[in-house]
């Protein structure tokens, strides 16, 4: 219940506008917030603006200023990227269709409803696609939601981790800020 409460507020609420970036890079900005519930309430906190960046010549992706090697997978079957650090794989015949899912890897993905997003001045329908862990074969650690059209690829990124000195956990949702995302 709580994963759909903060798919929707993101999917809802933010509107992210272009910045300046390299041409050919593909830069994600971050929103990163402490959640907090506290007696069923959540409450936010902003802490900062962070940015996950793509350059396709290097086949580097920098994710919290570090830099993992990524590469390209495209196989009769799978299309998507791989790193230490980011994993994302659809099937070659992938379609938004709720309820979809796939494992690849050591990772589950499941479709879920297709949503609305206000993102670079446009309205783009976006599957969020829900990522977990499902075997130690896998770096990639966290629950994640990556929110994907056939139109611009890859529109976001939502990083789940937990606090261990709490029932908290931090969201980062990182939303494309420059043209066009990953596409597959």
């Amino acid at each position: 219940m709580k994963l759909a409460i903060l798919i929707s507020a993101v999917l809802v609420t933010l509107n992210v506008s272009a910045k300046p970036v390299e041409k050919s890079s593909i830069v994600y900005e971050s929103l990163r917030t402490y959640w907090l519930e506290e007696r069923g309430e959540i409450s936010e906190t902003l802490l900062k603006t962070e940015r996950v960046v793509f350059n396709p010549q290097e086949r580097t992706v920098g994710i919290n200023n570090v830099k993992y090697d990524y590469q390209v997978l495209d196989s009769q079957k799978w299309r998507g990227i791989t790193s230490l650090g980011f994993n994302f794989v659809i099937p070659r015949d992938w379609s938004p269709k709720e309820g979809l899912s796939w494992e690849y890897e050591g990772l589950a993905f499941v479709n879920k409803e297709l949503k609305d997003l206000n993102l670079l001045g446009r309205r783009i329908g976006v599957t969020p696609i829900e990522v977990t862990n499902i075997s130690s074969k896998s770096a990639f650690g966290t629950p994640a939601i990556v929110l994907y059209s056939k139109e611009i690829g890859v529109a976001g990124i939502v990083i789940f981790t937990y606090d261990p000195e709490g029932p908290r956990y931090v969201e980062s949702t990182y939303l494309l800020a420059n043209g066009q995302g990953f596409r597959f």
